[in-house]
């Protein structure tokens, strides 16, 4: 996650972040990208049924949510 991290960071903008039939990827990656560009901006929104994040319902999606909070732990440790 910082290789991908660093790698957005460095990237030329506008960014844009796709997965073929991903959203829960894709949703992850732009979580990393605000956490590790926007400190103000709460990167777990991005991992949201807004953008068609669904981890509910025995949905194995919930590995995004669960990779995104455990990279967060381990920054702040």
């Amino acid at each position: 996650m910082n290789k991908l991290v660093k790698l957005m960071k460095e990237a030329k903008k506008p960014l844009l972040i796709h997965c073929k039939a991903g959203a829960d990827r894709t949703s992850l990656a732009s979580a990393l990208y605000l956490y590790g560009t926007h400190d103000k901006q709460n990167p777990q929104e991005a991992i949201s049924i807004v953008y068609g994040h669904f981890p509910w319902l025995g949905s194995k999606t919930k590995a995004m949510d669960e990779s995104f909070l455990l990279y967060q732990q381990q920054r702040r440790d």
